[in-house]
């Protein structure tokens, strides 16, 4: 028998009324899928185990801290939520070391070398984890979470100050909310079925800051612009992050103004003609894009100079054809000044699956060779009314005839993916799928600009 959910309320960490969704409710959600799962200990386990690495990464020579709690489960486990800093029993009866542990969506702990705050001032952590083998030795992990950004460096040194104020040694760690999710996207396959588990994974997925790129939902392109910026950009750094032995391997992602748009730029960025990555424009698909001309007119020029060689462009354009129709297109945009450059017409085509993508091609360099870098006459105009053409700014045209100013003529190749084709892939499919497609505009870029030795 099939049970269909179809309220986010039904999952166990929602609720109605004030928002489960801020920082308390998420570590809550965390120390209850820790705990009351039959998998709960392979979880906890898992995020003992990370804790442990940090302090060994960040303080090798202090590591003694943790005493045998990094090998062995410990006797006792006492778990609390907000507790305050000035409470007699602070962090918990016995305890005389602590890992202050910043819980964020960001990594990479931040420095506290900042003018230490009063110790009386008042203050709750989002939890305690006091794990203990007797009962005189006890270790605490003291969590401060949040959803948004970092805690404050003061915030953090409150704390700190507040711990070691009771001769309780204190280090502090950064563990990312994406971690906790690869933990428990790494547990077992039979865990999938477990509710807590299965739920506490929906739960953190709802916010691709705090489970990494886990796929597009249906939702995401109706939705607010911030989620679907999001999961773009955690999967450009997961492609970006991810790929060895390819043409992604060491770029970088930048984020364009007003996000939704996201470059990737290759690890031999400097000796290219443009650059390629992925956008969600007006939130209607996911498009991988190739982008020549707009950040230097000469990039055009060398497009158009190694565009014509046949071999290699005619092999990767068939390979992306293959996995979905192209769009190319080239803009004409006559320059007036450095802030008068808009586009005034465009050539545009679509190269469907059965088609020859080559001879579109060179229909493409050779309309961009009889505008780029040179002014309109009568019969250069006339041609721009006409199909595959369509004119953005008829004014504009008609005033760069009159002044007889230079047009250029960026280049740009795209392929898209739909919202509901993307829901419907997992998402180590999407991700193979996405990579496999920058990879060839990755190397098609390569081609066009005339780089020696690049790879086929």
């Amino acid at each position: 028998m099939d049970i269909l959910l179809n309220h986010q309320n039904l999952n166990v960490f929602n609720h109605f009324g004030d928002s489960a969704q801020n920082e308390n409710n998420t570590t809550r959600a965390f120390l209850i899928a820790a705990t009351r799962s039959a998998w709960s200990p392979m979880l906890l386990r898992g995020f003992f185990d990370l804790v442990a690495s940090r302090v060994k990464e960040r303080f090798p020579e202090r590591a003694a801290l943790l005493g045998c709690f990094a090998q062995a489960w410990p006797d006792k486990i006492d778990i609390s939520m907000e507790k305050n800093i000035r409470a007699e029993t602070f962090p918990g009866v016995g305890v005389d070391r602590a890992v202050l542990v910043e819980l964020t969506p960001a990594g990479i702990v931040a420095d506290l070398a900042v003018r230490p705050p009063e110790i009386g001032e008042t203050g709750r952590v989002d939890a305690t984890i006091v794990v203990r083998q007797s009962d005189g030795d006890g270790l605490a992990l003291v969590i401060e979470s949040k959803l948004y950004g970092r805690a404050g460096h003061e915030q953090l040194m409150k704390y700190k100050q507040a711990l070691e104020s009771r001769n309780i040694e204190t280090l502090l760690v950064d563990v990312a909310w994406e971690e906790i999710y690869a933990l428990a996207d790494s547990l077992p396959e039979a865990a999938e079925h477990d509710s807590i588990l299965s739920d506490f994974k929906s739960f953190l997925a709802r916010d691709p800051r705090l489970a990494g790129f886990t796929g597009f939902r249906q939702g995401d392109f109706d939705g607010p612009t911030y989620v679907l910026d999001a999961r773009l950009q955690k999967l450009c750094e997961t492609l970006a992050g991810q790929s060895t032995n390819s043409p992604l391997q060491g770029a970088m992602v930048e984020r364009k103004r007003g996000g939704l748009d996201y470059d990737i730029l290759l690890a031999d960025q400097s000796r290219l003609v443009g650059n390629i990555g992925l956008a969600c424009w007006d939130q209607d698909a996911l498009y991988a894009k190739l982008v020549i001309g707009w950040r230097s007119r000469w990039e055009t020029n060398r497009a158009i100079e190694s565009g014509s060689a046949a071999g290699k462009v005619s092999m990767l354009l068939q390979r992306l054809c293959a996995r979905a129709d192209v769009t190319i297109d080239a803009t004409v945009r006559p320059f007036f000044n450095r802030f008068q450059y808009s586009g005034a017409a465009q050539w545009r085509r679509v190269i469907k699956q059965n088609e020859d993508p080559l001879e579109v091609w060179q229909s493409l360099i050779e309309f961009a060779r009889s505008y780029h870098a040179k002014p309109l006459n009568p019969e250069s105009l006339i041609r721009l009314q006409r199909p595959p053409v369509r004119v953005i700014d008829q004014d504009s045209l008609s005033r760069a005839l009159d002044q007889q100013v230079n047009c250029f003529v960026p280049l740009v190749l795209v392929t898209a993916w739909q919202p509901g084709d993307l829901a419907r892939l997992k998402p180590d499919e999407l991700t193979k799928t996405v990579r496999e497609t920058l990879a060839d505009l990755a190397k098609l870029l390569v081609v066009l600009s005339g780089v020696p030795n690049n790879p086929s």
